[in-house]
């Protein structure tokens, strides 16, 4: 009865149908959340199978020996499966899969050595697989993958020496906390778009903004506000026509007129997604600029500097709609605030760093949003 089968959802069973790995002309499988699965069956003959979700498979522990028989694979997701250690050998026979998110697979210590055979891989997800210490050489060899991320992979200490080979566009390597260096590779990948590195070792953070230099990103914009003489402005309102994907603003004290914050536009920038605000030493009361500083929804990672005033504007007060998209958040030299809002209501925050903010005395309920 379900050979005839293309598309396929299950949901909260324990345990699959005995003849489920004879569906012959399956396209679609969805067992996202089934969190009870503890194993697929041993042998999958789902020979056109090319989409399959197992995210959330929480109790999910390996895959079965002949997983690389799914010839046809283009997607896989094993998002949260947290119990999978490792991937077998096979697995380098998808030779067809184009994006898969490993984001979250808590005991992956590796990937297989011929990992690089995956020739057709576009999208690689390594978030949060915090066991993961070393990436195969093969790797390397992966000459269509654009996007790879690498954030949260709290153990990984060094990058293949020959990473620089990948035709990468997007690059994430935030809270690589092990990391030692980059090498030196990276400055050859004249593609890359998009590299994100909010929290590291001073090191590779050193080596981050001299690449950043290096490959004159075009989408990154840095900007130190001045007051535009005889215009009764400042030069934040420039900001309103530019786009880009990472933006560094800093001295905010010199921003005058609320108006002028206004005018910038943050929030129509919606391919922003990382964004620093900093004020200077000389501060001064920055709430209302604050106010007109609200970032697009779509905002990955925030930084805020030097902020001297005591309390915070409506969006940082309800953060999680202002920015339910939110990875990272940092936090330093905030003089006189002694209040903070509910960032643990953020649905996806990773991480969070909070600096020299001397007059937050403890953390209690609120900042959970409870």
């Amino acid at each position: 009865m379900f050979t005839t089968h293309r598309c396929f959802r299950v949901s909260c069973h324990s345990k699959l149908p005995d003849k489920f790995g004879a569906l012959l002309k399956l396209i679609f499988l969805n067992l996202s959340g089934c969190s009870k699965i503890t194993k697929l069956p041993d042998h999958l003959k789902l020979e056109s199978l090319e989409h399959m979700n197992l995210s959330n498979c929480h109790e999910l522990e390996n895959l079965p020996k002949d997983f690389g028989n799914l010839q046809r694979l283009g997607f896989l997701s094993l998002s949260d499966c947290y119990k999978v250690s490792l991937l077998p050998e096979s697995f380098c026979q998808l030779f067809h899969l184009k994006s898969l998110d490993l984001s979250d697979c808590h005991e992956l210590r590796e990937l297989p050595e011929y990992f690089g055979n995956l020739f057709e891989l576009d999208s690689l997800n390594l978030t949060s697989c915090c066991k993961l210490q070393v990436l195969p050489e093969s790797l390397c060899k992966l000459s269509k993958l654009r996007c790879l991320n690498l954030s949260y992979c709290m153990r990984l200490d060094k990058l293949p020496s020959s990473f620089g080979d990948l035709k990468l566009q997007s690059l994430d390597i935030s809270s690589t906390v092990s990391l030692n260096a980059l090498p030196d590779s990276i400055t050859e990948m004249t593609s890359l778009t998009r590299f994100g590195a909010t929290e590291g070792t001073p090191k590779v953070i050193a080596s981050f903004r001299k690449i950043q230099k290096h490959l004159n990103f075009p989408g990154i914009i840095e900007h130190g506000v001045q007051e535009i003489e005889n215009k009764g402005c400042s030069s934040i309102v420039k900001l309103a026509q530019l786009t880009c994907y990472q933006m560094h603003v800093s001295q905010l004290q010199n921003v005058r007129n609320p108006e002028d914050a206004e005018i910038a536009k943050l929030r129509d920038k919606s391919d922003l997604r990382q964004l620093t605000l900093r004020w200077g030493n000389q501060g001064g009361e920055g709430k209302s600029i604050l106010e007109n500083l609200v970032p697009p929804q779509t905002l990955d990672s925030f930084c805020l500097g030097g902020y001297m005033s005591k309390d915070f504007p409506k969006w940082m007060s309800d953060i999680s709609s202002y920015l339910p998209s939110l990875t990272y958040l940092g936090l330093c030299d905030l003089g006189t605030c002694d209040t903070l809002p509910s960032f643990g209501q953020l649905p996806n925050l990773r991480g969070i760093s909070m600096e020299n903010i001397p007059n937050v005395r403890k953390i209690g309920k609120e900042f959970f949003g409870r």
